[in-house]
């Protein structure tokens, strides 16, 4: 099944893409180690893999101003970090409730299967709830890293399963510049190991390469160490099988097992846009923060003191706000009132800005209050476009993670024509409800009944409010047929009273 191979030397000119050096090994066989370990160190020196890693502490609220530092100059003109100034670090989660929107947005509500009814009725039984927050999961990620990935596998039951792997463990190896087919994977991720009678632990890190022909997995201390093989020369399959004999054994799909949930076609975080502006943001509203606590500690002009020490000057000047001079016996207080007017004009800049460019809404803008259907699409024009691109990247993902069901189906041996299936997300945007469900009234006798509660605010799932509305029609129905068969009755009964009575 394997095939060895020596990797070229021209493989390791730092001028050739990886992508590239990838495209010269042979995929159908167990990768050198040398590719591995060369493949990953490059990996984690781009700037794709420490975008992700920027990305994720700005959604978890830790941005660069959380490592700012207030300095004094020496007396050789240098900068001295000093702990006696006031340095505040204010952190805005900008980006958290960026990605927060986007996810509610367009992931809040069930989307919609579309194609055969027994066929649709088979991907529900895959697409459950425990599918759904992984979904979830997924979209946040993709948003913040730019690219996501599910990976495919069969459980223990035998059950075809998606999990999320976090985007930064992954390195693909796309088969086009496109970005749509893989040749490859590369995971890599870290596990806690104790030796037996030692109390520390050792890290190490786990590599899994993954092609259409298998899988190869490896070892070594994260700290530094050779990388040695966890499974054989041939590795593994994708999953087990069990044949007529109850012998398992391991087969492979025709696709590696990972499907990726693009934010966009460039594969670009929301940070790439926006973090220049929250930094900014951060800045000024934490020297405000600063200059308002040193308002009582304004700087103190004192005559009648004279050192020609710089560096005591500076020291003086930043830790007691204080400046001797040499004439006279007085004292005044020099102060830099801060203009507050212009820095609030200015972060109000950047708030609109932050917003615009992240394609969001700024939901503290009085003007989202009580206002018209289309005002509001209005305001929610950059959230909708962003979230429209979203939407097509994850349709084409979805129809990848299809191809895998598919092939389990064939298994069970269900055969579905999956031609004129469709994917369709209902987006969750503030509505004007009252004007909203107006509309709708008045649209009851030209559209159909499904297309109204689609439409309808109130209604979270179309398929189960039809059903539901049918439930309560037959209710009615028996209530109707039951009323009337009492009525009957008893006007069966009276009758043969009335007549008893008139013989």
């Amino acid at each position: 099944m394997s095939i060895m191979f020596k990797i070229p030397d021209k493989m390791f000119e730092p001028e050739l893409p990886i992508d590239l050096r990838v495209a010269m090994v042979s995929n159908y066989g167990q990768p050198q180690e040398e590719f591995l370990v060369e493949a990953i160190r490059e990996y984690r020196d781009s700037r794709v893999f420490k975008d992700m890693k920027i990305a994720k502490n700005y959604f978890f609220n830790r941005n660069d101003i959380c490592q700012r530092q207030r300095y004094y100059i020496d007396r050789q003109g240098q900068p001295v970090g000093c702990e006696l100034l006031t340095n505040s670090r204010l952190s805005h989660p900008f980006v958290r409730k960026l990605v927060n929107q986007k996810i509610n947005y367009l992931l809040s509500k069930e989307f919609t299967i579309q194609g055969d009814e027994k066929y649709v009725q088979k991907l529900r039984e895959y697409f459950n709830d425990k599918f759904k927050l992984t979904l979830t999961n997924v979209g946040s990620a993709s948003v913040i890293s730019g690219v996501a990935w599910m990976q495919a596998y069969y459980n223990e039951e035998g059950k075809l399963k998606f999990k999320h792997i976090p985007s930064e463990e992954i390195i693909p190896f796309w088969h086009d510049s496109e970005h749509t087919e893989l040749d490859a994977i590369i995971r890599t991720y870290d596990i806690d190991e104790y030796e037996v009678g030692k109390p520390e632990k050792r890290i190490y890190e786990f590599i899994e390469y993954y092609t259409k022909e298998g899988v190869w997995k490896y070892k070594r201390l994260k700290a530094g160490g050779n990388i040695y093989p966890l499974t054989s020369t041939e590795g593994e399959g994708h999953f087990k099988v069990v044949d007529n004999e109850g012998n398992e054994k391991w087969a492979n799909w025709d696709k590696v097992p990972f499907i990726a949930f693009k934010y966009n076609r460039d594969e670009v975080s929301i940070v790439n846009w926006i973090k220049p502006l929250i930094d900014d943001y951060d800045i000024n509203t934490s020297d405000v923060s600063n200059n308002l606590q040193d308002i009582p500690n304004a700087i103190k002009i004192i005559k009648g003191y004279e050192d020609d020490d710089k560096e005591e000057f500076t020291k003086n000047l930043n830790f007691f706000r204080s400046i001797f001079v040499g004439e006279g016996g007085d004292v005044t207080a020099l102060e830099t009132p801060t203009n507050v007017d212009e820095v609030d004009l200015h972060l109000t800049r950047l708030r609109k800005d932050i917003f615009e460019f992240g394609g969001g809404v700024d939901t503290v803008n009085k003007e989202l209050r009580d206002v018209s259907g289309v005002a509001l699409r209005f305001q929610y024009a950059d959230l909708d476009m962003d979230c429209s691109e979203m939407a097509q990247q994850y349709k084409y993902s979805l129809r990848q993670l299809q191809w895998f069901i598919n092939k389990d189906l064939e298994r069970k041996g269900e055969t579905y024509d999956d031609s004129n299936s469709n994917f369709l997300f209902n987006t969750a945007v503030i509505l004007n409800e009252t004007e909203l469900i107006n509309n709708l009234a008045i649209s009851k006798d030209m559209i159909s009944e499904k297309t109204l509660l689609e439409n309808h605010p109130w209604v979270k799932n179309t398929e189960e409010e039809i059903k539901e509305i049918e439930r309560d029609k037959q209710k009615q129905l028996d209530y109707e047929m039951q009323v009337a068969e009492r009525t009957a009755q008893i006007n069966k009964k009276y009758s043969n009273t009335t007549n008893t009575s008139n013989t």
